[in-house]
C-alpha cells in the first residue's frame, strides 16, 4: 500500500459494480477554444490514460463548476471574472458506455478502495487504477468530485476510444445562476460581482 493507504490495483480484478451511461446529460466546463470532448493524455489528471486519454464530466452543472474552479481559488474563495469568462459550459449527450462505479460502497470489500481514490494527490496510483479498469473492459469511472467537501457531487472520467463522441447538446457561457449557486453552496465568489450576464 501507499503511505496514504490506497492500494495498487490487483493483477486480477473481480467483477465490479458498474452502470451504463443513459440519456441523462453530462456537463463539462472547458476553455472556449477547446472542444467539449477533450481527452487528456497529460500527467496531471486523476484518471488520465497516456495512450487514449480521459475526458472529465459531471452529472450536474455545479459539479463541473467546482471541479474546474475549485483548484484555482485565490484566498477567500475568490476567482476572477476574466477566468470564468474564458470558459464555456457544455451540456453533452453521453455515448453508450459502461463505467465502473467507484461510489458504490462494495468496492471497499471487493478491491480495498476507500474514498482516497476520489481525493488522493498520488496521480500515478489513480492513473494505474484507470489503466487497470480500462484493461478490464470498462469505458470509464464514476467517482466523487474531489472539490465537494460533502462528497455528494459525482463525476465521470470517460476513457478515450480513438473515436471522439459526436454529439454536443448545447454550449454556452457559464450562466449567472450557476455562479450564484457556487456562491450560495460553496462560498465561491467571482470578482468583480456581476449585475448582468448573457445566458
Amino acid at each position: 500500500m501507499s503511505p496514504r493507504g490506497l492500494p495498487a490495483p490487483p493483477d486480477d480484478l473481480p467483477e465490479l459494480p458498474n452502470t451504463k451511461l443513459g440519456t441523462k446529460p453530462l456537463w463539462r466546463i472547458h476553455a472556449a477554444d477547446v472542444a467539449p470532448w477533450f481527452f487528456d493524455v497529460g500527467p496531471d489528471g486523476r484518471f488520465n490514460l497516456a495512450e487514449s486519454g480521459t475526458c472529465y464530466l459531471a452529472e450536474e452543472p455545479i459539479g463541473a463548476f467546482v471541479e474546474k474552479f475549485g483548484r484555482l481559488l485565490r484566498p477567500g474563495g475568490v476567482i476572477s471574472e476574466p477566468l470564468v469568462d474564458a470558459q464555456r459550459l457544455s451540456k453533452l449527450r453521453p455515448p453508450k458506455a459502461n463505467v465502473v462505479d467507484l461510489t458504490d460502497p462494495s468496492v471497499l470489500g471487493l478491491i480495498g478502495l476507500t474514498a482516497e481514490i476520489h481525493s488522493t494527490s498520488d496521480y500515478n496510483l489513480t492513473q494505474g487504477w484507470a489503466l487497470a479498469l480500462q484493461e478490464a473492459g470498462y469505458d470509464g469511472i464514476r467517482y466523487k468530485a474531489r472539490h465537494d467537501p460533502r462528497g455528494q457531487l459525482v463525476s465521470i472520467a470517460l476513457f478515450g476510444s480513438g473515436k471522439p463522441p459526436r454529439s454536443v447538446a448545447k454550449t454556452t457561457t457559464v450562466p449567472v445562476d450557476l455562479i450564484h449557486e457556487a456562491s450560495t453552496t460553496f462560498a465561491i465568489t467571482v470578482l468583480p460581482r456581476r449585475h448582468s450576464r448573457r445566458r
